[in-house]
């Protein structure tokens, strides 16, 4: 049973929304700073505003499927590219190379691959 299915089965068990469930259970990891780093799986990252001083990669990991990284980018001076795997949109065709500005993304491996399910 993945992550999904555990927190679907949690809500479901105890009357609450999946939504509450799933930010419980990622960890919340120090903010971003001016330097490149290797996004955690099942984490969630706080990308403040005037941090960078040029542009910086966010590394994704190989993963695994179910697993989650959420995003909250409010950086807007400069850009943060996505490096190691490909993050698909929706359609499974389009790649995303970086992340907008003032954005929030949600990413899960699903099928073998990461993909922006927000």
């Amino acid at each position: 049973m993945n992550l999904i299915d555990r927190i679907i089965e949690l809500a479901t068990a105890i009357g609450t929304d999946v939504k509450t469930i799933n930010s419980s259970l990622l960890s919340v990891v120090p903010d971003a700073v001016d330097a490149s780093f290797t996004a955690g799986v099942n984490t969630s990252v706080y990308l403040p505003p005037a941090t960078l001083t040029a542009n910086r990669t966010i590394t994704i990991p190989a993963g695994t499927n179910g697993d989650i990284i959420e995003f909250y980018n409010n950086e807007a001076g400069f850009v943060w590219q996505l490096g190691g795997g490909g993050v698909y949109l929706s359609d499974n065709i389009t790649v995303i190379t970086f992340l907008y500005a003032n954005t929030n993304y949600i990413i899960k491996k699903i099928s073998g691959k990461w993909r922006v399910v927000n």
